[in-house]
């Protein structure tokens, strides 16, 4: 497959586009039509956060049958918990948050790494069509 193969655009001068910047990133989401700064930011996002993760790398992984096509897991250890929600769904489902709660325990909010904002864990966790979720609990 040619695209696979294809070479990164940017980092020699004869390229058009560098998306080593993001000027560059800009320009190759509106050629492509590709979401490419979004995907830069959250990679980003993502490899910064676990670098120094502990419990991601060497935590207890507790992880849940899925259910209506959403998966769940917990990394765990004596002093932080992350649960990650995975929804395969074109639709946003609810999760009833009963089903976690040997895990969850009395945590009523999180801090939710990818949009970077706390949401509420009451009854209900509401997940976004084809949304992931990765939320620190402590």
């Amino acid at each position: 497959d040619g695209i696979k193969r294809k070479d990164f655009p940017g980092g020699w001068e004869e390229d058009p586009i560098n998306a080593f910047t993001h000027e560059g990133r800009v320009q190759l989401a509106e050629k492509t039509g590709f979401p490419v700064v979004e995907a830069h930011d959250y990679m980003t996002t993502m490899a910064n956060w676990r670098k120094d993760k502990d419990v991601i790398h060497n935590g207890n992984l507790r992880h849940f049958i899925p259910e209506d096509n959403v998966y769940v897991y917990f990394r765990y250890n004596d002093s932080e918990r992350v649960m990650v929600v995975l929804n395969a769904n074109e639709d946003s489902r609810d999760l009833n948050l009963a089903r976690f709660s040997e895990v969850i325990q009395s945590t009523t909010e999180g801090y939710e790494v990818i949009s970077g904002q706390t949401v509420q864990l009451g009854e209900t966790l509401g997940v976004e069509g084809y949304g992931s979720m990765v939320i620190e609990l402590d």
